[in-house]
């Protein structure tokens, strides 16, 4: 900072090229010991010094890009305590400076990075950006292979459900991965009208494993009212000569929605 103040002194024959590999240096260092802090406080007084100094905005900003770019984000992510469950607000305060358009580093992250607690501190950052940003993440999740598009559904799911039920009611079974990521965070999802209509449209996929996952959820969700869409369900499929695991799948999913009314069914 004191630094800064020489070069924005007209008087003092310093400028700012003079110091400009110093302060990458200062921030490198802070990047790397996770000193978020002070980090912060170089990144507003870098804002400071350019919002008084438009001659150097240009330099000025392209320094400040780099606090954020793909590689400095891996670091402040990974940098993330292990049993935090979600990220330090001193790190949403720092990416909130950030020039451009710093989801689409969040997508790229997603696409590369292995470590699961990296990837679930990733999910709470692109979620911090719903529902304003809900189409960028759409967007994303159609353009996206199937663990990362699985990663995208989850954020939406949380974040905008009912746009996680139109996505996943427009793939047309296209992604059993997807779907079965979708089935397992259906569980906890508020009961919907559009979610009804899709755990019923995921009855029909050409997965058995996607229609079974499906009357399991069905089931355990514990919503009564289903029961005679999935009895017409059983007995149509028993019709067709389904796979006797679809019709077991069936019965116990009835049986576990209402006994007195399954048990003469069987």
């Amino acid at each position: 900072n004191e630094l800064l103040l020489v070069v924005a002194n007209p008087t003092d024959p310093m400028v700012f090229e003079e110091i400009d590999n110093m302060v990458r240096e200062v921030r490198d260092f802070l990047l790397a010991e996770d000193r978020l802090d002070m980090l912060l406080g170089l990144f507003d007084n870098l804002a400071s010094y350019r919002a008084h100094r438009p001659a150097d905005a240009d330099a000025v900003t392209a320094l400040l890009q780099g606090f954020v770019d793909p590689a400095a984000v891996r670091r402040l992510v990974r940098s993330i305590p292990k049993d935090a469950t979600e990220p330090p607000e001193r790190l949403h305060a720092i990416l909130s400076r950030v020039p451009g358009d710093v989801l689409a580093i969040f997508f790229d992250l997603l696409e590369t990075e292995r470590d699961e607690h990296s990837r679930a501190m990733l999910r709470h950052l692109i979620a911090g950006h719903l529902p304003a940003r809900t189409l960028a993440v759409i967007a994303r999740f159609r353009a996206s292979p199937g663990p990362v598009a699985a990663d995208l559904l989850r954020v939406l799911v949380v974040a905008a459900p009912e746009a996680a039920t139109e996505v996943i009611g427009a793939m047309q079974g296209s992604d059993s991965e997807v779907q079965h990521e979708f089935l397992r965070l259906a569980v906890d999802m508020p009961g919907t009208a559009s979610l009804r209509a899709l755990l019923s449209l995921l009855l029909h996929p050409p997965s058995l494993d996607v229609r079974t996952h499906t009357l399991d959820v069905m089931a355990r969700r514990g919503e009564r009212g289903a029961f005679g869409m999935l009895q017409r369900f059983a007995e149509t499929r028993a019709d067709g000569g389904a796979p006797p695991e679809e019709l077991a799948a069936a019965g116990r999913a009835l049986a576990r929605l209402d006994p007195s009314r399954a048990l003469p069914l069987f």
